[in-house]
């Protein structure tokens, strides 16, 4: 699983410098949120014990079951915390001509995150 984390990971930086802060949180959203929205409203509810008992669970316990979804939540997080940290425009002016010091970031904040 970490191999898939490092590979999503070495994708943000160049969907982050195509496209705005705003963009990017917004496409993340879009792709990875509407999935794990889909999977807490419709599957996992009916797979298990019932609808309405999934969300008399959900309401007692506050416990969210994500499912096989875990990994989409996940990048989204990470998605968001990766471009608040680098939210100065000014470095990722910098980083277009050093593509690889930008790999060597990813591992920094991956390591960090572990």
């Amino acid at each position: 699983m970490s191999l898939f984390f490092f590979i999503s990971a070495y994708f943000v930086t160049s969907s982050l410098e195509r496209k705005a802060q705003r963009l990017f949180v917004k496409d993340k959203f879009i792709r990875l949120g509407i999935p794990v929205l889909i999977s807490l409203v419709f599957i996992i509810p009916f797979i298990g014990n019932g609808f309405i008992s999934y969300f008399v669970n959900f309401f007692k316990s506050g416990n969210i079951d994500l499912g096989v979804t875990w990994f989409c939540w996940t990048l989204i997080v990470f998605s968001i915390a990766y471009s608040i940290f680098v939210i100065n425009k000014s470095q990722l002016g910098k980083r277009k001509n050093l593509a690889f010091r930008a790999v060597w970031r990813i591992i920094v904040f991956s390591f960090i995150l572990t």
